[in-house]
């Protein structure tokens, strides 16, 4: 307990240069007279966060490492016996301070989240004035500030999953549609290549039906005529198998394959 206080009073020597909280240097302020009531040993924790808070809540112009930085100058010079704890309780004390700082957390509500103070402490409730007069009009504007940043952040939270949604979305369309032209130009490559085998095949069985069928008959009218229809048939299947081709050629281009 007697490290916290001595860190305690760290924290008000820091501060108190840039509110000009107290006229004196150090801890003099203590010796000062007050109307404050007088705090009971078990209390000074309480009422050192209680007064710390109160002055630090009107912003110390800080950057939260900044602030660290010159606690830690503080430390250094502190006995070898408490330097340590010093730096333990910066580190683990500083960053919830400071969060109450940025989201106006209560004086008393941060001394008790950091166990310095009771919740039915007589300090706990000690505040700046400006705290005391603005006390009645937060608690009621507080659920309606609770329920603003609940509904902000709700709003934020659906705003990214609908452009996460979207993009999903995309992806799959994106995927069916690269699947579907990876199955079309397939078909227009075997469309093609079965256009040319059958080019081939018909080809050939036409040329071996002609020679021999052809070769069995007399010289003459019929002999000439055989060889003629033969000569007919694979002149049509040539136009066939180029119109085959076209329309291959033409599938695989208009899908851009």
């Amino acid at each position: 307990m007697y490290a916290v206080h001595v860190i305690v009073f760290l924290l008000i020597d820091v501060t108190s240069g840039y509110f000009g909280w107290s006229s004196a240097n150090n801890f003099n302020f203590i010796e000062e007279p007050s109307t404050t009531i007088a705090p009971s040993s078990p209390n000074l924790a309480c009422f050192f966060c209680s007064q710390l808070l109160s002055v630090t809540k009107h912003r110390v112009g800080l950057s939260q490492n900044q602030l660290r930085a010159v606690l830690y100058d503080k430390c250094r010079v502190l006995p070898i016996v408490l330097k340590e704890q010093c730096f333990t309780f910066v580190e683990q004390s500083l960053p919830e301070i400071y969060f109450s700082l940025n989201y106006d957390f209560s004086t008393k509500d941060i001394c008790v989240r950091l166990n310095l103070c009771d919740e039915d402490s007589p300090f706990a409730s000690t505040g700046s004035p400006s705290e005391k007069s603005s006390s009645s009009s937060s608690t009621s504007s507080g659920a309606t500030e609770d329920v603003v940043e609940l509904t902000t952040t709700q709003n934020v939270i659906n705003r990214k999953k609908s452009r996460q949604d979207r993009l999903l979305s995309h992806r799959n369309d994106v995927n069916g549609k690269n699947e579907e032209k990876r199955i079309t130009c397939a078909f227009c490559e075997r469309m093609l290549e079965n256009a040319k085998n059958y080019a081939v095949t018909a080809k050939t069985d036409i040329s071996s039906f002609a020679t021999t069928a052809c070769a069995k008959l007399p010289k003459g009218r019929y002999l000439d005529h055989c060889y003629q229809l033969a000569d007919k048939k694979i002149a049509e299947l040539a136009k066939f198998v180029d119109q085959q081709v076209i329309e291959a050629l033409w599938c695989a281009e208009l899908n851009q394959c």
